[in-house]
């Protein structure tokens, strides 16, 4: 199964998010696809320092670290250069999409029948264009359920 996972989800693991941390653990057994833009925002969480956040979990850092080293050996990187839908350009307009998380839409956009998983609300907003886009938006949840079939 091929899926992009926003980094946020590494964010998660961070404040102690246990279903965020089982989800990374499965995550491992799929194809994972990044980008270079990717790549950097989940080294920048390995730390779990997450500026204005609450204290980090003792532990989720080293989880996150052993979990990247193992991933890092099986992901493919493809390059975040497709076009985006013009829903999406209107929701960034609007200011309901951020403009640094285009990326994940631009990855995803690449595989066959992917799978964003993300939390965030903006990437609800956007889920209407992403279905048309053919991209299956799921939250950590619905990710874990989608990866345990």
């Amino acid at each position: 199964m091929e899926l992009v996972l926003d980094a946020n989800i590494l964010g998660e693991v961070c404040r102690g998010n246990k279903e965020a941390k089982k989800l990374l653990e499965n995550v491992k057994e799929h194809n994972l696809k990044i980008s270079k833009e990717i790549l950097k925002e989940y080294k920048r969480l390995l730390t779990c320092k997450i500026p204005n956040a609450e204290m980090p979990i003792e532990g989720n850092g080293r989880f996150l670290k052993e979990w990247f080293t193992i991933v890092e050996k099986k992901w493919k990187k493809v390059k975040a250069d497709a076009e985006i839908p013009i829903c999406i350009e209107r929701l960034i307009q609007s200011r309901d999409f951020g403009k640094k998380d285009v990326v994940y839409v631009q990855v995803a956009l690449k595989m066959n029948n992917g799978i964003l998983i993300a939390q965030e609300y903006h990437f609800r907003t956007a889920q209407v264009c992403l279905d048309s886009a053919d991209i299956k938006l799921l939250d950590i949840s619905a990710g874990l359920l989608e990866l345990n079939k």
